[in-house]
């Protein structure tokens, strides 16, 4: 926000270098559509939701700096919406975390609105997934180290890929 200030102050000052403000969409061509693995001794765990004939399911899919994978979760619920399955997947990913006893994690997924409201004390996350959203941050005590990060699509295949498997054949398992 300051900068923004500073950018409108400075508009008609010439002697001023007028920074440019970074858009969303600056942030998201900037990431990086390859996976890669999280620095020792941390896990990552992606997470995606995936829409079918039976509902939603999300996915999560834990791995490893040796791309080894170390646990997978995926279920299926009758009535959602898409930022609403990918929530539950947030908040599956880092349940995964607890109950296999990891201290320092990285939860990746790709929905902007999810991981920003994850990152930050957002007013404006949307009301569907505030209460899950609440439920994960609680959880986070648990961790020593805790980062968040939004990934393309294009990078998230495994856990997409799991999350279309489980909807598309009726499957949850927990």
């Amino acid at each position: 926000m300051l900068q923004e200030t500073a950018y409108w102050h400075n508009l008609n000052n010439p002697d001023v270098d007028i920074p440019i403000l970074t858009s969303e969409q600056d942030i998201l061509d900037s990431v990086v559509v390859v996976w890669s693995p999280p620095p020792q001794p941390k896990m990552k765990i992606n997470f995606d939701g995936a829409a079918g004939p039976g509902g939603y399911a999300f996915a999560v899919v834990a791995r490893n700096t040796h791309f080894r994978v170390d646990g997978c979760q995926a279920k299926v619920l009758e009535i959602m919406s898409p930022v609403e399955a990918q929530a539950y997947g947030a908040l599956l990913s880092i349940e995964l975390a607890i109950s296999n006893g990891l201290t320092q994690i990285i939860i990746e997924g790709d929905s902007f609105a999810v991981i920003n409201a994850l990152r930050y004390h957002n007013p404006h996350t949307p009301l569907r997934i505030k209460n899950t959203i609440s439920r994960s941050k609680d959880k986070l005590e648990h961790f020593s180290s805790v980062e968040f990060s939004f990934i393309k699509k294009e990078a998230n295949v495994m856990a997409r890929s799991l999350a279309a498997y489980v909807v598309g054949n009726h499957l949850s398992q927990q």
